[in-house]
């Protein structure tokens, strides 16, 4: 589970607790499919799917739940890259199978497996644009289509898009304060008009705050905004929310803050110490080029001092040793 974002870290925060997570599930699921869900019996299940190189744009959370006393699982992936993957029924399906592998996995003697409902959630700007079931990436004509239904999997994908829904709808639907800022927050987060934004949503802002854990809570929020608002400081920040919030929220703001410059600054410690490791070992590359008389052209130099890759610099640290020639160094050999 990647929290490297933002995004990802509020999506995490709100939506792996199940009292948060079964309204907007409820809320985005055709309604026959959400009768048909025992919301009582949801819980949030091990495993993450997305594929690592792809963490920093999207990441994952399974649910159980029960339909009719029978196991079934909800997929739900957050997508919060700006722009939209036109490959997604083809990922979804791969993930899929993942789940199911696992399943086979947990249980060997069941000889069958649980249905998943995929349920995705993106911010894209400009709103979803792309194929929402599986049957659209096929690359052949629809009457050809047709003839192959029977051999071909298909599968729709459940899809909030929060660009396109109104602020209205999301206000008004069944959830949690949390939830619903969460869902304002992901869909205006790349505005500008975020702090005035928040004005308007003082009375979810308040619920949370003073409803159960309400200082932790408030503090992903704030979290997420000054992550967003870069340009905000702490202290402009408490002066918008004071008015409505009161002066609970300074002490939030503020914590919140120091935490995040805490982390910062230790953050900046281990990339400091890391910089410094990885010149020392460029440094012993040039300086055993150099006692050896092998001539260094500026493009071996630049390359070498330029490289942070520690593995790296230790295989030309070796190389440098018996190497006849500065290129050599770069040799796959």
């Amino acid at each position: 589970m990647s929290t490297h974002t933002p995004h990802n870290a509020l999506f995490i925060a709100v939506f792996s607790n199940p009292a948060d997570a079964a309204g907007e599930l409820r809320s985005v699921l055709p309604e026959p499919v959400g009768q048909l869900i025992d919301w009582s019996s949801l819980q949030l299940r091990d495993g993450h799917f997305v594929d690592p190189a792809l963490a920093e744009s999207r990441t994952d959370l399974l649910y159980s739940a029960t339909i009719r006393g029978s196991p079934c699982l909800l997929y739900l992936l957050f997508e919060h890259q700006s722009t939209v993957d036109p490959m997604l029924p083809l990922r979804l399906l791969r993930y899929m199978v993942s789940i199911w592998e696992r399943c086979v996995a947990d249980q060997p003697s069941s000889t069958r497996v649980p249905p998943i409902i995929p349920v995705v959630l993106c911010h894209a700007e400009g709103g979803w644009r792309a194929a929402r079931r599986m049957r659209e990436l096929y690359a052949v004509d629809p009457a050809g289509l047709e003839g192959l239904r029977d051999w071909l999997p298909d599968f729709g994908i459940v899809l909030e898009d929060l660009f396109t829904e109104h602020d209205q709808v999301l206000m008004a639907r069944q959830l949690t304060a949390l939830s619903q800022l969460a869902l304002l927050l992901l869909k205006h987060g790349r505005s500008e008009q975020l702090l005035d934004k928040l004005v308007s949503w003082a009375h979810l802002l308040g619920a949370v705050l003073i409803g159960p854990e309400g200082m932790q809570r408030m503090g992903h929020v704030v979290s997420y905004v000054l992550h967003m608002t870069g340009r905000a400081t702490a202290e402009q920040l408490v002066q918008i929310l004071r008015p409505q919030l009161g002066d609970p929220i300074r002490e939030v703001v503020m914590t919140e803050a120091e935490r995040l410059e805490a982390i910062g600054e230790a953050r900046g410690k281990v990339e400091g110490k890391a910089e410094g490791k990885a010149e020392g070992k460029a440094l012993s590359v040039i300086a055993i080029l150099e006692a050896r008389g092998i001539p260094i052209g500026d493009g071996v130099r630049n390359r070498v001092m330029g490289c942070r890759d520690l593995a790296q610099l230790d295989k030309w640290i070796a190389r440098a040793v018996s190497c006849t020639r500065a290129e050599e160094l770069f040799s796959s050999g």
